[in-house]
């Protein structure tokens, strides 16, 4: 997705109320400068990578809070820099590898600077039941929690992905992305145990949001996926068990994404071997033998078809 570039604090203030709320820009330094980019999923689920180059300022007010009311709330993962907050009284600052919710409901002002993952989600799609948004809101957060780390990785894909592929996609996604959110709503509320002990359904999800973003890397193992998801190899395995595997998994993902290549005009110049290499298949012969027994004709059978179907 191409990056928007803002070289003017009034520009960025300009920016930040159309894409999010009404913000006021408080202060920022002369050669300010910033990079921005959004992804629009459904369920009313935005996300947004932004880096500035130095600290600026942004005060939520009382009379844009009711002149620009908000239903969602605002997730805020630093990944680089800092951040300091405060509202309703509360004050936290987030350095990188930190997150945390705010209310757009609630004045608040954020001292910000470096590089920052942006997601704005409807409060009733991530709240715990009966919780109010003032038991999540600055409370602060680490990417440690697995269903931060696999939600950091979510985000980045999707706001790279350029937008007609994302379409394909952006109704599941969305789904994952919100339930990450309720697990680190719940872990906000003191709720730990239950962010960590996802179900099996979730988890699942998780994982698989995970692997989408590993696909094209042949080095992908099985032993990085369940470390990087908090889990054992058995629990990984058992989360995907009895109906699947994560190797068949992996191995199925891979070559539908082949599939769709080989299938594209945009791809009909691209070697049979290219498209496999960009799927994760370092051997050609592997892939070809996989992709025969998973749709029963040769990579080039494939391509030739749909060509001749156009």
């Amino acid at each position: 997705m191409e990056s928007e570039r803002f070289a003017a604090a009034e520009e960025w203030e300009d920016f930040v109320s159309r894409s999010f709320y009404a913000l006021a820009m408080e202060s920022a330094v002369d050669r300010f400068t910033a990079v921005a980019r959004l992804a629009a999923l459904s369920r009313g689920v935005r996300l947004s990578e932004v880096a500035t180059s130095a600290p600026t300022s942004l005060r939520r007010t009382a009379s844009l809070v009711r002149s620009n009311p908000s239903e969602d709330l605002l997730f805020l993962i630093q990944l680089a820099g800092r951040s300091r907050l405060e509202q309703a009284g509360t004050q936290l600052v987030l350095g990188a590898g930190e997150a945390t919710f705010c209310d757009p409901s609630v004045p608040y002002t954020i001292e910000t600077s470096g590089h920052q993952v942006v997601a704005m989600v409807p409060r009733r799609e991530v709240l715990p039941a009966r919780a109010t948004s003032a038991a999540v809101r600055l409370r602060p957060l680490s990417l440690d929690l697995a269903p931060l780390r696999v939600f950091r990785l979510l985000a980045e894909e999707m706001i790279s992905t350029p937008g007609g592929e994302r379409d394909l996609e952006t109704g599941s996604v969305a789904g994952a992305a919100t339930e990450l959110l309720r697990s680190a709503a719940r872990a906000a509320v003191g709720d730990d145990a239950g962010a960590r002990s996802l179900s099996r359904e979730h988890q699942l999800s998780s994982v698989k949001d995970y692997l989408v973003t590993r696909l094209m890397d042949p080095g992908l193992r099985l032993e990085q996926v369940a470390a990087d998801n908090a889990m054992s190899l058995r629990q990984l395995t058992a989360v995907f068990a009895p109906e699947d595997s994560p190797a068949a998994y992996i191995r199925r993902e891979r070559l539908r994404r082949a599939h769709r290549d080989l299938t594209d005009p945009g791809f009909a110049a691209v070697p049979v071997a290219a498209v496999a290499a960009r799927w994760g298949f370092a051997d050609a012969s592997t892939f070809g033998r996989a992709f025969r027994r998973e749709y029963g004709c040769s990579p080039q059978a494939a391509r030739a078809e749909a060509g001749s179907s156009r």
